[in-house]
């Protein structure tokens, strides 16, 4: 373990009280220094005093600064830090420390923006009878203001009303008083509070705050999305976007004023805008035929795509086998015509497995080597990883520029290795703070590890290069548990196609839309998590020709919106999230709800129904697989029973091989008896010798996927409906009876209620996502999912009417959504495009995927006047700006085209973007923060392995 850090902290006196609290939790030895509490409101002698503080603080010998304050009308920019790190919330006021986040205050902005904010701090340095006199003030005519009289003496009486109207206008635009409570507020406060409330007319609510952000300042947890971290030397500046402040080198404050860069000998500054680099690939073997499989969670569907034209020369389908998703595959080849297989030059495949063994906590045991700033970096992994690592601390340490400060030692990384291996880590996951910038500590523990063990080794900046220490480490711990789990099945996959006469090379879809070659694959697993998803909107953007859309697949548990925009897949800002864990891989940005056809249903209050989330096997399916249950079924088990209990038909099937688990007697029973055929409830505890079937215990099998259970769905309601024919009508209508005499009504009536709740929730999907991508919290579109909750049916009340009217267009995919979407989509106002081949669409958009490759070089101002050009394969400096932005450029083409080349695409033409981010001095003044340059390719996946004889005939890229 490290030694605590020596922190002073300089901050505002209305945080008087949580500071107090959250230095007494640090691990750190904190020293509290508070500074007058009106400061806010006088920026420049905010600046002043905090200079001076921080100049003592430094000093005194402490480790590092740390600020009790937000940018504060820029009083903290323009601030210099003084031999030691100065470290500033990423906020834009107090507000933002008091709840929690900037997120927690926007969400309240969003919700109630004429809010004034009390605290414990505020009532102590700032509250003044006054304040409930002037309150009132505003509820009455000018001459009732308290220093009505006062200013009518001395500028006459009109003017004092104009000079009363003016100073308390900004009081018109409040609506509420929220006073928000760590748990130090006193019944004087809250009184106090109430009574300004009441004299000016506003609600008053009570909060309760979140000291999440001053326990990270006070307990070093300083990741880079929340906090600024300035090193010694530097100079802080208002950068007028979301990172609210950055850090350039003090040097460079003379010649700021010029946002490209001072003059010579700096040099000029390269152009901004787009450009393109590169030559088209001439001579490359275009493919025939491509073969899209989409190995979803319910259905493995497969799609022959014939590029010359257009055309879909063949689809089928095949239930996913959860054990072995080979066996889905070779059955849905299998009903493909053999001629047109043999015409096939290259195969994609998307896959849930990656995305559920990450949600079942599967693959390999990980050895995680951390090389924080601090100790506080480090502790930020392991809260959130859901299997935690074995894990090890080394001492290298890099700034936040990409300076090293400590240099890496051979003996403590090996050492450590050694008792990660002894502790039974099967690979190796490795992140340093600040690799992105200078990735150098990581290349170097990768090629230690590398020659001493036969393991695998993943560094966290190979994947991003985002800033953001603890989810680019759990990225690479979560890419080096999927290797095997990956691995598995791209060599399963190869063989199923060779066994099918398919020829060329293999391709897995990324997350983000793209595809990549299967050996690139197996050591970046982690970018396969939501390649489903993102198949699926490639699928409809070509059966449809729509570029702008959202599109709606509906499976069997799920159903997934995501956006296109121009043509493109839009991305999630924060990496993907599975399982609860975010990741620093780009993917789409995906809301799921969990609505399908599979989905349970239940009755609910009310004469409703509720469905999902949890998934079931439609009893219509059941009955057409297993004859002898749906005798069972139609004879009547499972009906109410003689006591009235709730008797919905449920049955339990066996879903996957016990092998491999820990079993109790029970468990080992229930596994035996339905290994025969699926049982009632009923039956099941009869065969396993149980007094009543309240006795039986499921859970455990459940949650590891031996046991699934069957029951009434949304499928099962379009067969009674027959809307939908593909199994047992018969067994179908049975359990929709039972459901029906639940709730009083027929079975056809019930079925009706099932449709219209599943055509609501699609419906209150599409609000949703559009509510979001206007910007609103989740505050907000929480009170409009409430308002809008009938739409098409109550629409209002007696007193008004209220209709959404949708305006982008909804496309519906997936085998279950032609059924629903239209009627959810009258809700809206709109009618959605339910294309030909619906029903596998993410086969079809994996068949015409494309490899993307991004990649991202920046130059920031470095010391001593020089440029520094970041970039994942190392640091360079350099003393003019044009010399630093030319190696930018020639770096991100070079680096796009190395990895176009790795995922297995001839084309060499890439897309380079340029552009500048400036922030503000205090003086006005303009500073270049960074130039960033983007580069991008699209290419037509090979359609044949470059290597000559290749071992995998041709299946290896």
């Amino acid at each position: 373990m490290m030694k605590p850090l020596r922190l002073q902290v300089i901050a505002c006196g209305v945080l008087e009280d949580e500071l107090h609290a959250v230095a007494a939790r640090s691990p750190h030895d904190i020293k509290l220094v508070l500074l007058d509490a009106g400061l806010h409101a006088a920026p420049d002698r905010l600046r002043l005093q905090a200079q001076e503080a921080i100049d003592r603080a430094a000093r005194g010998g402490c480790d590092a600064v740390c600020l009790g304050y937000g940018l504060c009308g820029r009083g903290t920019a323009g601030l210099i830090a003084r031999g030691v790190p100065l470290v500033i919330p990423r906020v834009h006021d107090c507000i933002s420390l008091f709840l929690g986040s900037a997120r927690a205050y926007a969400e309240q902005f969003t919700r109630h923006p004429g809010t004034f904010y009390f605290t414990t701090g505020w009532h102590r340095y700032k509250a003044h009878p006054d304040h409930v006199r002037m309150a009132a003030a505003r509820r009455f005519d000018p001459t009732r203001h308290p220093h009505f009289a006062e200013f009518r003496e001395r500028h006459g009486e009109d003017n004092a009303r104009y000079i009363v109207e003016f100073l308390e206008s900004w009081r018109r635009n409040y609506r509420r008083a929220a006073l928000i409570d760590h748990g130090f507020v006193t019944d004087e406060q809250e009184q106090a509070t109430r009574a300004v409330a009441s004299a000016a007319g506003w609600d008053y609510e009570r909060l309760e705050g979140s000291l999440a952000l001053l326990e990270a300042l006070a307990g070093g947890e300083w990741d880079e999305e929340r906090f600024l971290v300035a090193p010694p030397g530097s100079l802080t500046v208002a950068t007028n976007d979301e990172r609210v402040l950055a850090a350039v080198p003090l040097a460079r404050e003379a010649g700021a004023s010029d946002p490209a860069g001072p003059a010579d000998p700096a040099g000029p500054a390269a152009a901004t805008g787009t450009f393109w680099e590169g030559d088209a690939p001439a001579g490359e073997p275009e493919a025939e035929v491509g073969l899209g499989i989409d190995a979803g969670g319910t259905f493995t569907d497969v799609a022959l795509m014939e590029f010359a034209t257009g055309r879909i020369l063949g689809t089928a389908k095949a239930p996913t086998t959860h054990d072995d998703p080979t066996i889905g595959i070779r059955n849905a080849l299998a009903a493909l015509d053999p001629g047109h297989r043999r015409r096939v030059g290259y195969t994609c495949l998307s896959t849930t497995l990656a995305t559920n063994a990450i949600v079942e906590e599967r693959g390999w045991p990980v050895g995680l080597l951390l090389m924080p700033y601090h100790e506080g970096h480090a502790e930020r992994v392991h809260p959130q990883m859901v299997r935690a690592p074995l894990v090890r601390c080394l001492g290298a340490r890099m700034n936040i520029h990409g300076e090293p400060e400590q240099a890496v030692d051979e003996a403590e990384v090996l050492g450590a290795a050694e008792e990660l291996v002894e502790r039974g880590a099967a690979a190796f996951a490795v992140s340093g703070y600040a690799a992105v910038r200078n990735p150098l500590h990581e290349q170097q523990v990768k090629r230690l590890l590398r020659a001493r063990f036969p393991l695998p080794v993943v560094c966290g900046h190979e994947l991003s290069d985002r800033l953001d220490f603890a989810a680019r480490a759990r990225t690479a711990v979560l890419n080096a548990r999927l290797l095997p789990v990956i691995d598995g099945l791209i060599a399963s996959a190869r063989a199923v196609l060779r066994e099918a006469g398919i020829g060329g090379p293999l391709f897995v879809v990324r997350g983000d839309g793209g595809v990549m070659g299967a050996d690139a694959a197996r050591e970046r697993a982690i970018e396969t998590v939501l390649s489903g998803p993102a198949a699926s909107a490639a699928g409809a953007r070509f059966l449809t020709g729509s570029t702008d859309a959202l599109v709606l697949d509906m499976g069997g548990t799920t159903t997934d919106v995501a956006a296109l925009s121009d043509g493109i897949l839009r991305l999630s800002a924060e990496g993907a999230r599975v399982g609860g864990q975010r990741t620093s891989v780009a993917a789409a940005d995906i809301r799921t709800a969990g609505l399908g056809g599979d989905s349970a249903v239940r009755p609910a209050a009310g004469g409703r129904v509720r469905l999902g989330p949890e998934r079931v096997v439609p009893l219509c399916s059941l009955g057409a697989q297993w004859p002898q249950v749906a005798a069972e079924l139609l004879a009547g088990s499972g009906a109410l029973d003689a006591a009235g209990r709730t008797g919905l038909p449920e049955f339990y099937v066996l879903a996957g091989s016990a092998q491999g688990h820990r079993l109790d007697a029970q468990e080992e029973a229930i596994v035996a008896r339905l290994a025969e055929r699926p049982r009632s409830r009923e039956d099941l505890a009869a065969a396993c010798a149980l007094t009543a079937p309240e006795l039986l215990r499921t859970a455990r099998l459940e949650r590891a996927g031996l046991v699934r259970r069957a029951g009434v769905t949304p499928t099962d309601a379009l067969h009674v409906l027959g809307v939908y024919r593909a199994y047992d009508e018969e067994c179908a209508r049975r359990g929709l009876e039972a459901f029906g005499a639940l709730m009083g009504v027929s079975a056809v009536e019930a079925a009706e209620r099932i449709r219209r709740e599943a055509e609501r929730r699609l419906a209150l999907a599409v609000v949703r996502c559009e509510l979001s991508d206007a910007g609103h919290e989740a505050g907000a579109i929480e009170a409009a999912e409430a308002v809008l909750g009938g739409l098409g049916e109550s629409g209002g009340s007696e007193a008004f009417r209220l209709r959404w009217e949708q305006r982008r267009p909804v496309i519906g995919i997936g085998a279950p959504v032609g059924a629903f979407l239209p009627g959810a989509c009258r809700r809206l106002g709109t009618t959605p495009r339910v294309p030909e081949h619906a029903e596998v669409a993410g086969a079809v958009g994996a068949a015409v995927s494309r490899v993307i490759v991004r990649e991202t070089v920046r130059v920031r101002p470095g010391p001593e006047g020089t440029y520094v050009v970041h970039e994942s394969e190392g640091r360079h400096e350099f003393g003019r700006l044009d010399e630093a932005e030319r190696m930018a450029r020639r770096r991100v083409v070079d680096l796009v085209l190395a990895r176009a080349e790795r995922f297995g695409t001839a084309e060499r033409r890439v897309r380079v973007e340029v552009g500048r981010r400036v922030g503000l001095l205090q003086d006005g003044s303009r500073q270049l923060l960074e130039v960033e340059v983007s580069g991008l390719l699209t290419g037509v996946p090979r359609a044949a392995c470059p290597r000559q004889g290749c071992p995998a005939g041709g299946l290896c890229v």
